[in-house]
């Protein structure tokens, strides 16, 4: 899982996914490697966490649809690391995957 800094959260909303608890959070910022990102994923204590940033860099909100993407983004990323699929670390499969099913959502399909 990656590591990342970010701003104190509520420990955020419950879910659980292959018998291990994972919280989503929202944040006004999230930090990876010292810089702001739109979302990450990291497991503490056998918990895994979502952080989802809800501005930008720059403090401007994200739109609903960036938000959206980006939680479909990191939930692939925990999909593949809890899989132990070797595929947790292609951006593009796993950002091409959050697009789609956002676009599916849009039309109907609730994924």
């Amino acid at each position: 899982m990656q590591k990342k800094k970010q701003e104190k959260a509520e420990l955020g909303t419950k879910y659980t996914l292959f018998d291990k608890e994972l919280y989503i959070r929202y944040m006004d910022k999230v930090e990876y490697e010292d810089r702001c990102v739109y979302g990450t994923t990291h497991s503490e204590l056998g918990k895994m966490y979502i952080d989802i940033a809800t501005k930008d860099e720059n403090g401007n909100k994200l739109s609903k649809d960036v938000i959206e993407t980006t939680l479909r983004h990191e939930l692939y990323h925990v999909i593949f690391d809890s899989l132990y699929f070797n595929e947790t670390e292609n951006e593009t499969l796993v950002e091409w995957l959050a697009k789609t099913t956002l676009i599916l959502n849009k039309q109907g399909l609730k994924i």
